[in-house]
């Protein structure tokens, strides 16, 4: 009913409507998203900030309840989980105005739960990037004028958030263009060996806009831009024609790699190349991590603690973790906290930046995402689901 008034434009009815459907069922998040919606559409952008802010202030002292499913998965439910969607329901309709920035950073301290602080960060870092990204949309359709090394590590950074066809527009660059830059950036010059050391640079500088706007590219797995990047492997010159190739294989053309081998070699870069196929390769196994409390069979890898001796073990394929050597990491997350994008966690397979990695002094490496999924369950142990299991 709500629905049907938004859409006849009767936006108090439908508002009122939608309070009271959630005031009979609270959990469910439709009626709290369309709520939302019409908030935004309606411009009552102060609404949807202090909703936010009240959203993150009661989390902490809300409830943590957890359903154990029989394939050892833990499922969040209650109150915690219902503020959890209504958190990244509100991050998401937020405009993000440079007033509202600095009020999210002060909303992070609101709580000490380490997953809230960190999708309210990861929020700001998605915005600054959009907010990147469309101050560089201009300069890369002008590629002649802006191209340089800098701008195209700037580039690549926010590459998921650029049209494609825009950068397809920037890798568009002629001799015409780089003449005028050694003029335009260093200034006329009489001495022919001044002016061809200057289009020296500026050939560099070309090159390698050109390359980081291809492995930009690969931020968008599309048909037009895998044909697009085939073509450079075959047509540009052997170093261009590489980072189309390093292009390819991030987006899964692992098979490429060989072609780049024997130049990695050459050059002393094998370990670079590894480390990328490290990072873009599928697991061969995709790690489970399932729950086994009070299993005698299973003994914590970090603490040697048997299944029978503590509340539960989570396991997968890789290792197994006791709750209490997890709930060391959550109480001093700064002690075990790593920063390694070639590394997973042990548990669950995930990598950075998707989760936090804590990594204890015998290299066991596990994530925020675990860390979090055990002191649910040690918040619900006494739930009947847990118990029958």
């Amino acid at each position: 009913l709500g629905c049907c008034y938004a859409q006849s434009g009767h936006t108090e009815e439908a508002l009122q409507e939608l309070r009271e459907a959630l005031t009979l069922s609270p959990d469910y998040h439709p009626a709290f998203e369309e709520m939302v919606s019409i908030r935004v559409e309606s411009g009552h952008i102060r609404w949807i900030h202090n909703a936010l802010r009240s959203e993150i202030e009661i989390f902490d002292n809300l409830d943590r309840t957890a359903i154990l499913k029989e394939d050892g998965q833990v499922q969040l439910r209650g109150s915690r989980a219902t503020t959890r969607k209504r958190i990244a329901t509100l991050l998401g309709a937020l405009p993000m105005q440079d007033a509202q920035l600095v009020q999210l950073l002060h909303l992070i301290d609101l709580t000490t739960d380490e997953g809230t602080r960190f999708t309210v960060w990861q929020a700001l870092l998605e915005h600054l990037s959009k907010e990147n990204a469309r101050e560089l949309t201009p300069k890369l359709l002008v590629p002649g004028k802006h191209y340089s090394a800098t701008l195209g590590r700037e580039t690549l950074s926010v590459a998921q958030h650029l049209e494609i066809e825009a950068l397809i527009h920037g890798l568009s660059l002629e001799d015409r263009d780089l003449q005028s830059a050694a003029v335009e950036r260093h200034g006329p010059s009489p001495d022919v060996a001044r002016h061809r050391k200057m289009l020296d640079e500026e050939h560099r500088e070309a090159r390698a806009w050109q390359a980081q706007l291809l492995l930009s590219l690969a931020a968008h797995d599309v048909p037009s831009t895998r044909s697009l990047l085939l073509r450079w492997t075959q047509e540009a010159d052997a170093d261009l024609a590489d980072a189309a190739r390093v292009a390819l294989v991030v987006l899964g053309d692992t098979h490429l790699a060989a072609e780049l081998e024997a130049r990695c070699a050459r050059r002393g870069a094998s370990h670079i190349l590894g480390h990328l196929l490290h990072m873009v390769s599928p697991e061969s196994t995709p790690l489970t991590c399932k729950v086994s409390p009070g299993n005698i069979d299973h003994t914590c890898a970090v603490c040697g603690a048997r299944g029978h001796h503590v509340e539960h073990i989570l396991s997968s394929s890789q290792t197994n973790v006791c709750d209490r050597c997890l709930v060391r990491v959550s109480q001093q997350p700064e002690a075990f906290s790593i920063q390694d994008p070639l590394s997973h966690c042990q548990l669950t397979g995930r990598r950075e930046p998707m989760t936090r990695l804590f990594r204890f002094p015998n290299g066991v490496t596990v994530c925020w995402d675990a860390v979090e999924r055990s002191g649910d369950l040690l918040q619900g142990l006494q739930e009947p689901e847990l118990e029958q299991h």
